[in-house]
């Protein structure tokens, strides 16, 4: 297969990706609505939610994969060892950034309700966590990652990845010009070092599960301002200084890329081989 042609099949893969990834959530919406009239509990309704999205989504991407012979997951992996890495690391970061700034929080006054407590748990974990995690990651780093990877190289891979993740993320970025590209250094350091966790643990399965706890982590117990995202506990730094609660978290983001680069250099990297037709 020329390049040219290799190329355009990878810039095919990226929009079926696009497709997958908005089509199911099209698709969710229209779900939600049908079994809103025949299920009243609403917890019932957020896990079968999130289960139809995660299932519709990942049987498209893992189905188009085996139609391109692009193998998304490899049996030659260091799971246990990178599982516990993304399980803490997420954990550190957030307790980490809280001591630093040494401020005060509160928790949310909307968890006082039981039933609103189980409704955001549920949420937060099927959605924002799982939901998130597998369907993201399948698509970012498994279908365009790897499809980058095909026709370049992996370091081309990961930046060009994590930049398509992060620009279809600007719409959760805060308005003001220095939050926004606060958010938008931290969003991209994110995918960079989950993808390189990827490469270097030879697994998707190692950024669905950092992803997601990320993401799980993030919704319970927050730095800053977050709107309506539901949180257990909200964090307020000295004198609300939004700006620098998030310039703690981006630095220590930075810096943990760079530690997981840096370390994962003298290791050798789980290779993912696989060949598209």
């Amino acid at each position: 297969m020329g390049r040219k042609s290799k190329i355009n099949k990878c810039i095919l893969n990226l929009f079926v990706g696009l497709l997958i990834l908005y089509g199911v959530e099209i698709l969710g919406f229209m779900f939600s609505a049908g079994i809103s009239y025949f299920i009243s509990s609403k917890p019932l309704a957020i896990i079968l939610n999130s289960t139809f999205y995660i299932l519709v989504a990942s049987f498209c991407v893992l189905l188009y994969a085996k139609k391109i012979r692009l193998p998304l997951f490899n049996n030659k992996i260091r799971l246990v060892t990178w599982a516990v890495f993304v399980i803490l690391f997420p954990i550190v970061w957030t307790f980490i950034s809280f001591l630093i700034v040494n401020g005060k929080g509160h928790w949310e006054a909307g968890w006082e309700n039981k039933s609103q407590l189980i409704d955001n748990l549920l949420i937060i974990f099927f959605d924002k966590g799982l939901g998130a995690g597998i369907v993201e990651e399948l698509i970012f780093r498994g279908l365009m990652m790897y499809s980058i990877e095909a026709v370049s190289n992996r370091k081309r891979a990961v930046f060009i990845s994590s930049i398509i993740f992060t620009l279809l993320h600007i719409a959760a970025f805060r308005d003001t010009s220095i939050l926004f590209l606060l958010d938008l250094t931290a969003t991209f350091s994110i995918s960079l070092f989950i993808s390189v966790m990827v490469y270097r643990s030879g697994t998707l399965i190692v950024g669905m599960l950092s992803h997601a706890v990320i993401n799980v982590v993030n919704c319970c117990f927050h730095m800053e301002n977050i709107g309506n995202m539901p949180t257990i506990y909200r964090y307020v730094s000295i004198e609300n200084n939004e700006v620098y609660v998030s310039i703690i978290n981006t630095i220590v983001i930075i810096v943990s890329c760079i530690s997981v680069i840096l370390i994962g250099s003298k290791n050798k990297i789980c290779n993912i081989n696989y060949s598209q037709s």
